[in-house]
């Protein structure tokens, strides 16, 4: 799940920098917003990882 977190936050930080290179730099977001992203976020990366996790299976050989 932490990876998928990571990719998501490191995609969105590159949006982020890209809106504040080509808007203006005084230009900020709201915090509400930002609140927001963070949350979504981390749903999206917790919904990408369930899957994984609930068919993870150990595979013990004798």
């Amino acid at each position: 799940m932490s990876v998928a977190v990571t990719a998501i936050t490191l995609s969105i930080i590159s949006v982020e920098r890209f809106l504040a290179i080509v808007w203006s730099i005084n230009t900020r977001m709201p915090k509400k917003i930002t609140l927001l992203m963070i949350i979504s976020f981390w749903v999206a990366g917790f919904a990408i990882g369930v899957p994984s996790a609930v068919n993870f299976s150990t595979i013990i050989h004798k």
